[in-house]
């Protein structure tokens, strides 16, 4: 058996193993795996000239308009993308449509996997290939600013560059988008607004501004060049002054319909946008919130989702126990990633959430912070010896909180229902998503976690000796959040194509036959413009399957390194043709 039909044996049997699959892949992404598995394998830098028919890489360019971080260049008049001047003409489905079709050549856009395309070896491939291929991609989405299109794609670094990256990881840029998971529908003129609020925010000052010194040293550059040949300035051309050239501007897009949200990230590097809520005529169950990112001198970084987002009506007041074939959703699991807030005055009016600022937990109406919670099953043990439950949250439940942001945790905690009796004979009641809850320290009952200090003790007026009367401030509703983390660093200058689609990985196998060792991955935004590295150790074989999905191949070397108890970093790494450079933060065995 050749390498090549070992190879899709593998990937036969990793994909007839997933019978439930994760919601990563869902079931339209795995009948495409099954219609296409017996095809040929192609390697990242197949093709043999650029503009090719080749599906992938129409694929590729179609994920990239889909983005949204760029809009076709067309023939229908459409000069820029929709956030350069305000009296641009939007871009129309139907001009994008035809843009692409005109790229592929005969308007066949429903295959992402190639049929009948030979397997073409890494060594007979012509070193700038595969970078033409990222150039014409380029030309043919257009850039904001007109003024920076001749300006060249940086090309791939030498290993070493990477490398050093790798080991010091200091420049990186994160954009980091937080979010509940659950929202409330609105109801007639009154809106529900996302609480906590959705947020973005940029990490790692160093890494920024080297990206802003980049961004301005190209700025100068590029208007010196025309500032005094005004006649030879293209059209539509932006020309700012090189003190704001790299300040950060966006739009929030929540749904189709609602107008999208602008801001900027000049004074700060975080946004809080308070005004996002979901419109009672809204059919969908799910929706994402997306943010695009651009300098002020007309270079896009691109778009940047959230995780979704699920809609309900209102919180359950019913008593809840986990049936079968109940969603799994309306409940919160321990070890999962949780907000706390309270509504100052109503469901229009402004939130106080729970914040960690250093080593203290504090109440804030701008800013929150996701906690960790988890079910103790033996808080009587000292701290290294708790035991955690992997079962979904019920009241009375003893918790653990612990930041996301600093690591620090509060003392132990129970949780309980608002107005409910602290103890009961009946099945556990779990836990919905935006109940009202309080928290009562174990280790001093008559206290509670309370924004107005450090505990809040109850009242002494008590229907039952099991019942409580708690003021407001003890009160929280409890909701499920996320996090969409996104890592870039420009290894060998500024780009002019957008960061995203970044690629992201959802899950990793790995499987061994004899002298073969493949890790297969599953994810989104992959494309034959990336190379795969292992910590410091560049992967030469790696083959794109799908958007979705890719194959690495590794040496016997690699896998015993992979597989040793060495300390060194063993993420993976995806760089593309232009030296942009995407950290992972994830290792095999899949550790997210």
């Amino acid at each position: 058996m050749s390498e090549e039909d070992s190879i899709n044996a593998d990937l036969q049997a990793f994909l007839l193993s997933q019978e439930a699959p994760e919601p990563a892949l869902n079931q339209g992404t795995k009948r495409k795996y099954e219609d296409h598995h017996q095809s040929h394998l192609i390697p990242g830098t197949s093709f043999r000239v650029p503009l090719n028919l080749n599906e992938i890489f129409v694929s590729t360019f179609n994920q990239v308009m889909a983005s949204s971080s760029y809009v076709p260049i067309c023939e229908t008049g459409v000069e820029s993308p929709g956030l350069s001047e305000a009296n641009s003409s939007p871009v129309s489905k139907r001009s994008r449509t035809e843009s692409v079709e005109e790229f592929n050549g005969n308007g066949n856009m429903g295959l992402a996997f190639p049929q009948n395309v030979p397997p073409f070896p890494m060594s007979m491939m012509p070193n700038n290939m595969k970078f033409l291929c990222l150039v014409n991609v380029l030309q043919k989405l257009g850039v904001l600013n007109p003024l920076f299109e001749s300006m060249p794609l940086p090309e791939m670094p030498a290993d070493q560059v990477i490398v050093d990256f790798i080991k010091n990881r200091s420049l990186e840029c994160i954009i980091h988008i937080q979010t509940v998971v659950v929202a409330q529908k609105s109801y007639a003129t009154e809106r529900r607004f996302l609480r906590p609020a959705p947020t973005v925010r940029l990490i790692n000052d160093p890494g920024w501004d080297h990206f802003r010194k980049l961004v301005t040293a190209a700025n100068t550059e590029y208007t010196s060049k025309l500032i005094d040949k005004p006649l030879h300035i293209p059209q539509g051309s932006i020309i700012v002054d090189s003190s704001i050239a790299a300040n950060l501007k966006g739009q929030l897009h929540t749904i189709d319909g609602l107008p999208d949200v602008d801001f900027d990230l000049i004074k700060t590097n975080s946004f809080c946008f308070r005004s996002c809520y979901c419109p009672q005529k809204l059919d969908r169950k799910i929706f994402e919130l997306s943010v695009k990112l651009n300098t002020a001198c007309g270079l896009i970084l691109g778009r940047f989702h959230s995780e979704p987002i699920h809609i309900i009506s209102k919180p359950s007041r019913k008593r809840t126990v986990l049936k079968r074939n109940e969603p799994t959703g309306s409940f919160i699991k321990s070890g999962s990633k949780i907000a706390l807030f309270a509504r100052l005055r109503n469901q229009n009016g402004m939130a106080r959430c729970v914040n960690a600022y250093e080593d203290l937990f504090t109440g804030m109406s701008i800013d929150w912070d996701l906690l960790r919670i988890y079910i103790v099953e033996n808080p009587e043990a000292p701290g290294d010896e708790m035991v955690y439950s992997n079962n979904y949250l019920h009241y009375n439940a003893v918790v653990k909180l612990v930041s996301c942001k600093t690591g620090y945790s509060l003392p132990l905690v129970k949780i309980i229902k608002e107005s409910q009796s602290e103890e009961t004979g009946y099945a556990p009641e779990l836990v919905s998503q935006l109940q009202k809850v309080i928290f009562q320290f174990v280790n001093d009952p008559k206290k509670y976690l309370c924004f107005n200090g450090d505990s809040f003790p109850a009242l002494s007026s008590r229907d039952q000796i099991d019942k409580y009367t708690l003021n407001k401030p003890c009160i929280y509703q409890i909701v499920s959040a996320s996090e969409s983390v996104y890592k870039f660093y420009y290894s060998n200058g500024l780009s002019t194509m957008p960061i995203s689609p970044c690629p992201r990985i959802k899950k990793i196998e790995g499987t061994r036959d004899n002298d073969h060792f493949r890790i297969f991955i599953i994810g989104s935004n992959f494309s034959p413009f990336l190379h795969v590295w292992l910590g410091a150790k560049k992967i030469d074989k790696s083959y794109v399957i799908t958007t979705e999905s890719m194959v690495i191949l590794l040496t016997t070397e690699q896998y015993e390194w992979l597989h040793s108890t060495t300390t060194e970093d063993k993420s993976i790494y995806f760089v593309r043709e232009d030296g942009v450079i995407y950290p992972t933060d994830l290792s095999f065995p899949f550790n997210g």
